[in-house]
């Protein structure tokens, strides 16, 4: 983990929005542990001169490297790196068969920059549709 980063205000410092950081704010200052950790676009950057402002910030991962968990990672994009729990995560601990999990992961990604988008909403359609024969036996 790096060091420390005053902040004074301003738009999100961190060029990667999902990149992770911890950050402190205005109102920790009694407790200089007390630390929060998300997404860089999760947070207002802005400073309003409230107890909300963050202070100081540091960088938890950086792109590429490794930390620890195959979750912080992702190969092809970023659409699913700053949800607050990626699809992946929810399809396992539901048990979610394979074509379950490809609607929950196109259905989060479609509309996302690195998403395909109606490519995505299409497949899904299909996925639908494959479920509903192979399960429970209605040829759409």
């Amino acid at each position: 983990m790096t060091d420390w980063i005053e902040w004074n205000g301003g738009e999100c410092p961190v060029e990667d929005n999902y990149r992770r950081v911890s950050v402190r704010f205005r109102d920790d200052h009694d407790d200089p542990a007390e630390t929060w950790t998300a997404a860089a676009g999760t947070w207002d950057w802005e400073h309003h001169y409230g107890g909300g402002d963050i202070v100081a910030y540091r960088l938890v991962d950086a792109p590429g490297a490794s930390t620890g968990s195959a979750l912080s990672q992702q190969v092809g994009g970023n659409h699913y790196k700053g949800a607050a729990i990626q699809p992946v995560e929810f399809c396992v601990k539901n048990k979610m068969e394979s074509l379950e999990s490809n609607i929950v992961k196109r259905a989060f990604r479609h509309d996302k920059p690195t998403g395909k988008g109606r490519e995505d909403v299409e497949k899904i359609i299909h996925e639908a549709q494959l479920l509903l024969e192979l399960k429970y036996g209605v040829a759409a």
